[in-house]
């Protein structure tokens, strides 16, 4: 049996034990109320760790998404003032495609560490927003504002809805179309994807671009969810989004991933903190479990790469 395949139902099985243990402690956890809860509140972690995995995929990593995220908070709480929260929404996007192109090309053009281009750029992106707010949420926002987090069509969350669509077409961009494979080839090995004439440049560019888009879509509806614009809120995301993808199996060495993993890796983490706030534990303890998987996860995604020993090197 492959190592993946052994991995993941190490997963599930902990995963399933730990559930049980804590719906024994405490029942209301597999309630039909709590169960709908937690699917909608995990929307916007599913929408930020499938946004991650593309520049992982790419053997990068995107820091700036807790930027993208509160950028565009205010942007649409700004514009929904101004024109209105529809024609708000896809100029709201433009924040996150901007600094995902940026992202890219500063990573492709000025071959620089993409810890260190992201990390700048989620810098710069904060500062803008707190500038742009005043240091305060902005909830003087039309009554359509929380639309897209509380509305229901055909009797489904339309967080539920748009998430469910961000996934089919991450699937269907990575496994279905060029930029995809050409993706999955630059992080599995760069060197031999520019020699076999794949232009790795563009290909960054375009995952990077991507990954800014999506970050905003699911900051739109982490925006709508609070009914504000807010400058802080967020602040956290990139973390959580990357210990959601990895521990959904997205592989941080690149080139190895599934859009289904990540949205799995970002439930499994909010019914963690759902978990611990039925068990009464503070909330600041679910950064401790999240950086706690997180490590866990890598030290599994290592051991599955390595086939000499624990460090990886050959012999």
């Amino acid at each position: 049996m492959k190592k993946t395949a052994l991995y993941n139902i190490a997963v599930v099985t902990l995963a399933l034990i730990a559930a049980c243990i804590v719906a024994a402690v405490q029942p209301l956890f597999f309630s039909r109320e709590n169960l709908a809860n937690v699917a909608c509140q995990a929307t916007p972690l599913v929408i930020f760790a499938i946004a991650q995995m593309i520049p992982i995929l790419t053997r990068g990593l995107d820091l700036s998404q807790g930027g993208v995220v509160v950028a565009t908070s205010v942007a649409y709480a700004l514009l929904a003032q101004q024109i209105g929260t529809g024609a708000g929404i896809p100029l709201a996007l433009l924040t996150g495609f901007i600094a995902g192109a940026i992202n890219g090309l500063l990573v492709a053009g000025f071959d620089i560490s993409p810890f260190i281009v992201t990390f700048g750029m989620g810098s710069i992106l904060q500062g803008l927003a707190l500038v742009a707010a005043n240091g305060q949420p902005i909830s003087n926002v039309p009554a359509a504002f929380a639309a897209p987090f509380y509305a229901i069509v055909f009797h489904v969350p339309v967080p539920l809805i748009v998430a469910g669509l961000v996934a089919v077409f991450a699937w269907f961009v990575l496994e279905k179309t060029t930029i995809g494979r050409r993706i999955i080839a630059v992080g599995s090995n760069e060197r031999a994807a520019f020699l076999s004439g794949i232009p790795v440049g563009s290909t960054l560019v375009m995952a990077y671009a991507m990954a800014g888009v999506l970050t905003s879509i699911g900051s739109i509806l982490l925006s709508s969810r609070i009914s504000s614009g807010h400058p802080t809120a967020g602040a956290d995301t990139a973390l959580q989004a990357v210990a959601a993808a990895v521990i959904g199996g997205v592989s941080l060495f690149g080139g190895r991933g599934t859009v289904v993993g990540a949205v799995a890796g970002a439930v499994f983490l909010t019914f963690v903190g759902n978990a611990l706030n039925l068990l009464n534990v503070s909330s600041f303890f679910q950064y401790v479990a999240a950086g706690t998987l997180i490590i866990l996860a890598v030290v599994a995604d290592r051991l599955r790469n390595s086939s000499d020993n624990f460090m990886g090197r050959t012999k």
